[in-house]
């Protein structure tokens, strides 16, 4: 980042200028309790701005969400740590944009960070940013639209978990699912098969599936359903994927969820599957006593 800002500046000696200074101390302070994501964001915006590609500053106001995304999911640190780190990185950007809006308008022309651009650049960064903000709004909304919809109407499908060591079934806030019909295949049979598709299934009384058959589009005959997988290969081993692989709960509610047997699965007529919830040995639902009824899970 301070590298980028003497190159942008033409000169080592302007990092020493207000507000560049200022600018500097942050990145530093930034650079010791913020996410790598959030200064590759920043690096990319100010790289773009320098170049006037409203692309790259596009990809940079959509890189932002994405980067906090990533590290939301790592589970290195704990939420409310996370959490934390976020607000002061936050509270950093507020002071930085407090500090330069108290500079008027010539001031900051003196500075010179830049070459003048051309005129219409603001523009056309904004309407890029716009356009990537309402494709990822849509993209997003589109993906929960369609879950929801698989989670209101979908057949209840309850998966046999592989037995798992309970020491390591646990990780952080999550636990690790592994279903026995995955569990069916050889590295051989896995390589022999489409690398994605739909399984065809029979559930019992009890909604817990058996595998029959691999999908060639042939007519399903009455307590028969697809079930979508993949296939992922690699030299020496390959993995059959059904669903979510992973059920995220509050920290500290791992001891409600130890005794889960079944993955329940809500699958649509395609095979679509979105994981709904656990299920014990008995078939019962397995829930915090202070959550609500209604699982809210990862999705496949």
């Amino acid at each position: 980042m301070l590298w980028l800002y003497q190159w942008a500046l033409g000169s080592l000696e302007r990092l020493k200028q207000q507000p560049i200074l200022f600018g500097v101390v942050a990145t530093l302070i930034l650079g010791f309790i913020s996410t790598p994501g959030l200064l590759a964001a920043l690096w990319l915006m100010i790289l773009g701005y320098s170049l006037r590609d409203y692309i790259l500053v596009a990809l940079a106001i959509v890189f932002f969400p994405v980067f906090i995304t990533i590290y939301y999911y790592n589970l290195d640190l704990t939420l409310d740590i996370k959490s934390y780190i976020l607000i002061a990185s936050g509270i950093i950007f507020l002071l930085m944009r407090w500090y330069l809006s108290k500079f008027k308008d010539e001031e900051k022309g003196t500075l010179n960070i830049f070459p003048s651009a051309p005129i219409n650049f603001r523009s056309h960064a904004l309407w890029a940013t716009l356009a990537a903000l309402i494709l990822v709004l849509f993209v997003v909304n589109a993906m929960i639209v369609q879950k929801e919809s698989v989670l209101a109407s979908g057949k209840t499908v309850l998966l046999r978990l592989a037995p798992v060591d309970p020491r390591s079934l646990i990780q952080g806030d999550y636990m690790v699912l592994d279903y026995e019909i995955s569990r069916q295949f050889t590295h051989e049979q896995l390589n022999s098969v489409a690398r994605e598709g739909n399984l065809v299934i029979k559930i019992d009384e009890n909604n817990v599936a058996t595998f029959l058959r691999f999908y060639k589009g042939e007519t399903l005959a009455p307590n028969e359903y697809l079930l979508y997988y993949r296939v992922k290969v690699d030299r020496y081993f390959s993995r059959m994927r059904l669903g979510a692989e992973s059920f995220f709960f509050q920290e500290g509610h791992a001891k409600y969820y130890e005794a889960a047997r079944y993955g329940e699965l809500k699958v649509d007529a395609k095979g679509i599957s979105v994981l709904a919830g656990l299920r014990g040995e008995k078939f019962e639902v397995l829930k915090a006593t202070n959550e609500p009824k209604k699982a809210s899970t990862s999705v496949n």
